[in-house]
């Protein structure tokens, strides 16, 4: 697994945004589509799951992924 630091993820972000063109909501969207359709296929409704993420892109993209689903998180910031 490769892990991305927060600085190599705006840079990607950033360049997405340029030469596709799209929009950074737009863009954050996609993350969370993605998101969801790769953990739809693992985890079942309703069964507990703890998902760790830190601040940011991976933050709202998981974020993304409750609200399509239609789910109501417990969120614990430390």
């Amino acid at each position: 697994m490769r892990i991305i630091t927060s600085e190599l993820g705006r840079q990607i972000d950033a360049y997405t945004m340029e030469s596709e063109p799209i929009a950074s909501i737009d863009l954050m969207k996609r993350a969370s589509r993605l998101i969801a359709s790769s953990i739809s296929g693992v985890i079942e409704r309703n069964v507990p799951c703890v998902f760790l993420v830190g601040p940011g892109n991976k933050e709202g993209g998981i974020r993304g992924y409750f609200f399509m689903q239609h789910m109501k998180p417990e969120w614990i910031t430390f």
